[in-house]
């Protein structure tokens, strides 16, 4: 947002665009023309040295450090640098410690949860396998019975 109140002592020629021409890129050609008017213009020189002192200050500025795990990633593929290989030492103590806490927790249900029967004993598989075998017999035959006739 522009400051409206933005107070920069600059020549009469380049006053109502001074913060136009900061603005601009060193190379463009407005910014260089303004420049070369700078070298017998002291006003406009104070003004441009000013904003050249600033972005060297601004330049000058630590890069702020990553303050989270994703930024620390950031950082890291922008360097060109690997992520820090898993060493087999420490995936075998994850693992030995997933198992283990797995195990304590399965203890701890073990003991706390009610023993409820899961598997229905009274269920008879030979009868359900029955019920659903009446018809099957026959047709098997009838279907050995109509291929034997169309081999004839």
């Amino acid at each position: 947002m522009k400051d409206k109140n933005l107070n920069i002592k600059c020549c009469e020629r380049y006053k109502n665009r001074v913060e136009h021409l900061l603005a601009l890129d060193d190379n463009h050609p407005e910014r260089m023309e303004w420049t070369r008017h700078s070298h017998s213009c002291a006003l406009c020189r104070e003004v441009i040295a000013a904003d050249e002192e600033l972005n060297r200050l601004v330049r000058s500025l630590p890069e702020p450090r990553p303050a989270l795990v994703a930024g620390a990633v950031i950082a890291r593929i922008r360097e060109g640098r690997n992520p820090a290989p898993i060493k087999r030492r420490n995936l075998i103590w994850a693992l030995g410690g997933s198992l283990m806490v797995g195990f304590i927790i399965g203890i701890g249900l073990n003991a706390i949860l009610p023993k409820y029967n899961l598997i229905n004993t009274s269920f008879d598989t030979g009868n359900y396998l029955v019920e659903y075998d009446d018809g099957l017999d026959d047709l098997y035959t009838a279907l050995l019975t109509e291929s034997e006739g169309d081999t004839k």
